[in-house]
């Protein structure tokens, strides 16, 4: 079976690899770098900035603790350095995967000719397949009346260049990746503005953990601005409709992080009679209107994060392959701020209009860990249904992204809370606090009053 993936990103190299392992001749078509934008202009140098900057932010913090007699001036090109022998060292690795599955991996740009053949634009030739599985991405959303610059980027652009000198750094949209930039930034000591639409920041996450990350942002002196519309953005200023008054925001830098949009014009699906919306439409099993031709990832419109593209590739070559596979089940969502949010399943918001739903929480600030590393504030929070079966469950503390994943496993498995409770969990550690969460209802929560 010859199966052709188009676009190299963690969606596509994911389906090529799952592909190889089931013995299939896999081609991958990628018109820039393999990795696509997680690796070279999201996730990844995110996560690298973020592990810098908290370095400098508990060196301060350590100066202030009286740890330190004073602190170096750190190097912003050592924070870009860092970044980019990061996101080689895992191009390089992807690369090598790909090349020991023998995935045959070409440099080009695809569309399709008709439901069984594309055209490779560089090549001038035709290929076919017996399946096809896009997973060209998204691009970032520009707003309609902004032009991009030196000063104006949008967040694939904000990561090859860093401030040498403190800025006022303006950030569009307080969405997941709004939220981190900002931290980032702040936490290098630049004066940070995030102008936000709707009511609040991230408001697809659980409220009370927003609320209180919003809080805590505020305090360490990120400028929050809700309910706020982008009116026009000149060469130093940025114009803010309030509710009852507009504003002027001087910038040095406005980074837009307004979203992202499915990217797909380029492949010319309607050569091949595929439905699109948003997206490409898609089934459970990722499958088009023409069943050979498969989307995964943000081309879909239904999915904006790596590790779901990832997820979705499994599924598509499962069911390729195999003829049958096991649709998605849950899918957790992370901000990496300081503390991170993860959330999985049902939310806190959600169990409040649901009266089958029940929702027990417990803080982490008297957890011996979150003591130790001082990251006191934050919370653990399990929705369950009317069978005690945990559904849903939001962690607001350090190290939330590695926490969360016990909550995914329990979801997909069924499992109750007297099921989770049996568990023994190391003493001191950040997930300790699951153990008092799920015996709270029983009145057996160790460190509750009674």
């Amino acid at each position: 079976m010859k199966i052709i993936i188009i676009g190299g990103g963690i969606g596509g190299y994911s389906a090529a690899l799952y592909a190889a392992k089931h013995n299939a001749e896999v081609v991958l078509i990628e018109k820039e770098k393999v990795g696509g934008t997680c690796l070279h202009r999201g996730c990844i140098p995110t996560k690298s900035f973020l592990k810098d900057s908290n370095f400098i932010a508990n060196a301060y913090e350590a100066k202030a603790s009286g740890l330190f007699d004073d602190i170096c001036h750190y190097q912003s090109d050592v924070i870009l350095q860092n970044k980019n022998e990061t996101v080689d060292k895992l191009h390089q690795g992807v690369l090598h995967l790909l090349d020991n599955h023998k995935v045959q991996l070409i440099y080009d740009e695809a569309s399709f000719v008709n439901t069984h053949e594309i055209h490779l634009k560089n090549a001038n030739k035709n290929m076919t397949a017996d399946a096809f599985i896009i997973a060209t991405g998204s691009t970032p959303r520009v707003l309609n009346f902004v032009e991009l610059n030196d000063k104006v980027y949008t967040t694939d652009q904000c990561f090859d260049t860093l401030p040498d000198k403190t800025e006022n750094i303006v950030i569009v949209g307080g969405g997941v990746i709004g939220l981190e930039l900002a931290t980032f930034y702040r936490q290098l000591q630049h004066n940070v503005t995030i102008v936000e639409a709707e009511k609040s920041c991230a408001s697809n996450f659980d409220s009370q953990a927003i609320t209180q990350l919003v809080g805590l942002l505020k305090k360490t002196g990120v400028t929050v601005l809700t309910s706020a519309k982008v009116q026009a953005i000149s060469d130093d200023e940025c114009i803010i409709q309030l509710k009852d008054s507009t504003t002027r925001i001087p910038y040095d830098r406005c980074i837009l992080a307004v979203g992202r949009q499915s990217s797909f014009a380029s492949l010319h699906l309607e050569n091949a009679n595929v439905k699109t919306s948003f997206g490409v439409d898609i089934n459970e099993f990722n499958q088009t209107n023409q069943p050979h031709i498969y989307a995964i990832g943000d081309v879909s419109g239904k999915s904006w994060l790596a590790h779901q593209a990832s997820a979705m590739a499994k599924i598509a070559v499962e069911h390729i392959v195999l003829k049958q596979a096991k649709p998605l089940l849950s899918v957790p969502m992370v901000i990496y701020t300081t503390p991170e949010v993860a959330m999985v399943g049902v939310s806190g918001d959600q169990a409040k209009s649901n009266e089958q739903y029940n929702v027990v929480k417990v803080p982490v600030s008297n957890n011996g860990m979150h003591m130790i590393t001082n990251h006191k504030r934050g919370f653990i929070s399990i929705v369950t249904d009317q069978d005690e079966r945990i559904v849903g469950a939001t962690v607001f503390s350090k190290s939330a992204s590695e926490i969360i994943h016990i909550f995914s496993l329990a979801i997909d498995q069924k499992l109750s809370l007297k099921d989770v409770s049996s568990m023994v969990f190391a003493h001191p550690s950040l997930s300790e606090p699951i153990h008092d969460c799920v015996n709270e209802p029983f009145s057996m929560a160790l460190h509750s009053l009674k």
